[in-house]
């Protein structure tokens, strides 16, 4: 686990209008209770670092809990340098510092999640036996929890099944291989 503090600068991320339209569109999703959403842009388009801005604002800065799943270690790797990146005072506005662990097979281990974790990144595999992890992470806690699947268009497979129907999430059909997804739900 690494405690992740808040830099005394700005934030240096340059979004693209696409990528503002997203986050425009996940604050009017985030005004009511739970919701879903796909950040749907090509390959190469921003979508770990909308998602880790948009989160870093709205989920971080508000105390809730981050749990991002994707089936590669780029991925995991990818999303834990964004929001490295995106843990600066204009976006940390309420927040000093918070946690984030990075669970794979070469990271920490799936027995190292804690209920003081805010931010999980797992490799799917890590997640065979969901109610361990996260019921050990989730042990009385009653906040909003946002669930974000890294290239969602993977959900249906059978290896994100145990997770996505522990964490009630609905498995998104999709058809167009040449887009990548990213699902992100919140859920209390």
């Amino acid at each position: 686990m690494a405690r992740i503090q808040r830099k005394a600068h700005d934030s240096s991320v340059v979004l693209y209008n696409h990528q503002k339209e997203a986050m425009c569109a996940l604050n009017k999703a985030n005004i009511g209770g739970e919701f879903s959403g796909i950040i749907v842009l090509p390959t190469g388009g921003g979508k770990t670092i909308t998602a880790s801005y948009w989160l870093t604002k709205n989920a971080i800065n508000r105390h809730a809990k981050i749990i991002w799943v994707a089936h590669r270690k780029q991925l995991l790797e990818q999303a834990y340098s964004a929001f490295e990146k995106c843990a600066t005072q204009d976006l940390l506005t309420d927040v000093a510092e918070y946690s984030m662990r990075i669970v794979s097979g070469e990271h920490d281990e799936p027995s190292q999640v804690s209920p003081k974790d805010d931010v999980l990144i797992v490799m799917i595999n890590s997640l065979q036996d969901p109610t361990t992890v996260l019921g050990k992470w989730l042990w009385n806690y009653t906040g909003m929890v946002y669930f974000v699947i890294d290239e969602c268009h993977h959900a249906a497979a059978d290896t994100y099944q145990k997770a996505v129907s522990y964490t009630h999430l609905r498995a998104h059909e999709t058809r167009h291989d040449l887009v990548c997804r990213l699902l992100l739900e919140k859920k209390k």
